[in-house]
């Protein structure tokens, strides 16, 4: 089964209701502002999801689910979230198998989670690549089974939603919407990760204002976590904003080992302003990675030409021949860390003549 340009909007419920699927493929589909969720795989019965063979997503766009719109004109409205009754998770399935790669899509402004694939069973892969997610009010994204994440640019703005109205949503913080805002600690990246399986997140730019940047769940001493030519960046933790000081988000955490034992291997990443300026051995620390823009509000995973990311990857650990904006790599000699490469000139910035010369703006 293939859906191809398609726009699923607006729909009172869900955009797409799907299980016991097999080899299906989305091309240029927008699933955006469907009132209870996007992609809902849970077709409520004890099989889950049950899906399988390939299931491949690309350039797909699921946003501003857990809202309406208004017609014609199409304006967000009336979003909300599971503390006033709702849901607004952007794809979300239940019990799942398949083979899932996701690639050159967007994920962002959902009311719950963005990419929700938490529970892929043991079977499962997952592929998330060149992929965006920002401006979900609980998880940027989550993934099972065997995960890579790799040249994706994760924004962990999980406050989004604070304060916001959009005509009469409920979604707009306060006491009565609090538990929807930077829900489950809003972690910006979550792997769960079973007994014997092994996670890959490499060439990433992910930033984020939850708990931690990255988060780990489940498994033992033999599963593996491997950490690789990311750009880390914290933000002050949201959820801990009446605490003083107000803690960093962290870079990582494993909820279900002791520190002795988390599996977990780092190398080639650059790391700024993270909890306790935690530096494992093998990485930048305390380095601003010197993007175009490193606000919440505005990032921009470009990087400057004074960046310390650039040529600097440790290719050893792995390349890839692409890069976020499927832009090659490597450019000016070297692979760069994060998930965007710097292409040289005014990359990012806005080219004009003066005086016979290229000035970058």
């Amino acid at each position: 089964m293939t859906l191809e340009d398609l726009n699923i909007h607006g729909m009172a419920n869900r955009g797409i209701l799907a299980g016991r699927l097999s080899n299906w493929s989305l091309n240029r589909v927008r699933i955006i502002a469907n009132g209870w969720g996007g992609w809902d795989g849970d077709l409520g019965e004890a099989g889950g999801s049950s899906d399988s063979g390939q299931m491949l997503f690309q350039t797909v766009e699921v946003g501003w689910n857990g809202c309406g719109e208004t017609y014609p004109d199409k304006v967000v409205f009336g979003c909300w979230g599971q503390q006033e009754g709702g849901y607004g998770d952007g794809f979300g399935t239940t019990t799942t198998s398949g083979n899932w790669v996701f690639q050159n899509s967007y994920f962002h402004h959902n009311t719950q989670d963005g990419l929700d694939l938490l529970y892929a069973d043991t079977t499962a892969t997952i592929t998330v690549q060149q992929t965006h997610a920002e401006g979900n009010a609980g998880n940027q994204i989550k993934v099972a089974g065997s995960p890579t994440v790799e040249n994706s640019v994760i924004v962990g703005n999980c406050s989004y939603f604070t304060g916001i109205d959009y005509m009469t949503g409920n979604n707009s913080g306060g006491a009565n919407t609090a538990g929807d805002i930077c829900r489950a600690l809003g972690n910006a990246l979550v792997l769960s990760v079973q007994p014997s399986l092994k996670a890959l997140v490499r060439y990433n730019t992910i930033v984020g204002e939850g708990d931690c940047l990255i988060l780990a769940i489940n498994g033992d001493a033999s599963s593996s976590v491997a950490i690789q030519n990311n750009a880390l960046i914290g933000k002050p933790d949201w959820v801990k904003a009446n605490q003083t000081p107000q803690p960093q988000s962290c870079l990582f955490y494993w909820d279900n080992n002791s520190a002795s034992a988390w599996p977990v291997t780092y190398g080639g990443n650059i790391l700024w302003q993270v909890k306790d300026n935690a530096c494992p051995a093998g990485n930048t620390c305390n380095v601003d990675p010197q993007l175009l823009n490193e606000s919440l509000t505005a990032f921009n995973s470009i990087p400057k030409s004074t960046s310390p990311v650039i040529n600097k990857a440790a290719t050893a650990l792995g390349t890839v021949a692409k890069d976020s904006r499927n832009l090659p790599r490597p450019t000016l000699g070297g692979y760069d860390i994060g998930a965007t490469q710097y292409q040289g000139g005014c990359d990012g910035l806005t080219q004009t003549v003066l005086k016979k010369k290229v000035v970058c703006r």
